[in-house]
C-alpha cells in the first residue's frame, strides 16, 4: 500500500524490479571478415532494486551508461546478460506475446521532445498511438482518452488537431508524458526529460510528474546528470560511473553525507549561490575513461585521491556500509 501525504510518498516494501548482474556490452567489429575486436561495457555488472510508487533518481557523467541501462530494462536494448526480475518474473525470459503484454505497463519518456515526436503526426494521432497499437480500440474512444490524458497534462483539449512544430518546447514534452501515460502504465523511464526545456520550464514539468505520481501510484527512474534535478524528485538516488552503480541510499542522505570519492566530486561540482561559503573541493582528476578499455580494479581508480593498490587490482563490491547506504570503494 502507498500512503500519500502532502509532501512525500511512504512507501511498502515490495520491489517492482529487482536487478542483478546486467550486462549490456556492444560488440565492436573492426575488420573487412567481421572479426570481434571488443566490446564497449555499457552496462557492466549492475545490481539494483526498484521500489513500488517510488521515484529512483540515476545520475552521472555523459556516457556513464545511465540512459542504457534505462533502455535495457525495458528491453529496448537487448541485455547481454543477468536477470531483471520484473513483479517476481523474470523479463528477459519473456517471449514475444508476454512482452508485448508487459509493454503496456512500462513505458519511457525521451530526453528530446522535438526529436521524439513524429513531426508528420497530430497530437491526437501522436498521444492516441499506443491505444491503437496495444488495445485496438476505436476512434471516438481514443479521442475521449486522449482529450483527458492532455487535459491532465496541461494541454488544452482544442489542440488535438496541431502538429509538434506549433508547440513550444514544454509543451511537446508534456505531450511525450501524455502519450506514455495513456495506458495508465505502473513503471515510466524517464530519461533527462527536463535536459532540453529552459530552467523555468523544467521546473513546471517536474512538479507536472511528481503530481502525476500522486495520482496515478506511478514507479519512476528518472535519468539526470543535473544533481539539482535529481534532489527535487528522487527519494533514493543511485550513483553509476561507467557501467557500474558506485553508491545507493535515500536522497537526503547522499546530500548530506556522500562517501563515494566520486559522489564526493560530483557533488563539490554545484555551484553555491552565496559567494560568502567556502567548503573543501573534491577534485576529480582527469576525464572518465573509456568503456571499451576501461581500467582494471576499481573503475575509479585512476581519477581518485584515496587510490591505493587494492583499488589497481580488485574491483570493490557494493555493499551495505550503513543502514539502506551501500557504496562499492574499498577506503569507505
Amino acid at each position: 500500500m502507498i500512503v500519500i501525504s502532502d509532501n512525500s510518498y511512504v512507501h511498502d516494501n515490495a520491489n517492482l524490479f529487482e536487478i542483478r548482474n546486467l550486462r549490456k556490452h556492444f560488440i565492436s567489429r573492426r575488420s573487412i571478415l567481421n572479426f570481434k575486436s571488443g566490446a564497449v561495457k555499457a552496462v557492466d555488472g549492475v545490481n539494483l532494486t526498484i521500489r513500488k510508487g517510488e521515484t529512483l533518481g540515476l545520475v552521472g557523467e555523459s556516457g556513464c551508461g545511465k540512459s542504457t541501462l534505462g533502455r535495457v530494462i525495458l528491453r529496448l536494448l537487448t541485455a547481454s546478460g543477468g536477470t531483471i526480475m520484473y513483479n517476481g518474473r523474470n523479463l528477459l525470459e519473456f517471449d514475444k506475446k508476454t512482452m508485448l503484454e508487459a509493454r503496456k505497463h512500462l513505458q519511457i519518456v525521451f530526453q528530446d521532445p522535438y526529436g521524439s515526436l513524429n513531426p508528420r503526426m497530430s497530437v491526437e494521432e501522436l498521444v492516441g498511438a499506443p491505444m491503437k497499437v496495444f488495445e485496438k480500440s476505436g476512434k471516438i474512444q481514443r479521442r475521449e482518452a486522449v482529450k483527458n490524458i492532455l487535459e491532465e497534462v496541461g494541454i488544452g483539449a482544442h489542440q488535438l488537431r496541431r502538429f509538434p512544430h506549433e508547440f513550444s518546447g514544454g509543451q511537446r514534452q508534456r505531450i511525450g508524458i501524455a502519450r506514455a501515460l495513456i495506458l495508465n502504465p505502473e513503471f515510466v523511464v524517464c530519461d533527462e526529460p527536463v535536459s532540453a526545456l529552459d530552467v523555468s520550464v523544467r521546473a513546471q514539468v517536474l512538479n507536472l510528474l511528481r503530481e502525476l505520481q500522486r495520482k496515478k501510484g506511478l514507479t519512476y527512474l528518472f535519468i539526470s546528470h543535473d544533481l539539482s534535478v535529481i534532489k527535487h524528485i528522487s527519494d533514493r538516488i543511485a550513483v553509476m560511473y561507467l557501467g557500474k552503480i558506485v553508491e545507493l541510499c535515500g536522497r537526503d542522505k547522499l546530500y548530506e553525507s556522500p562517501l563515494h570519492p566520486y559522489t564526493k566530486g560530483l557533488m563539490a561540482a554545484i555551484p553555491i549561490p552565496d559567494t560568502n561559503i567556502k567548503r573543501q573541493r573534491a577534485v576529480l582528476l582527469g576525464d572518465i575513461p573509456s568503456a571499451f578499455n576501461p581500467p582494471s580494479g576499481c573503475n575509479f581508480h585512476t581519477r581518485c585521491q584515496l587510490c591505493t593498490e587494492i583499488c589497481k587490482n580488485e574491483e570493490p563490491a557494493l555493499r551495505e556500509v550503513e543502514p539502506n547506504h551501500m557504496v562499492a570503494c574499498h577506503m569507505v
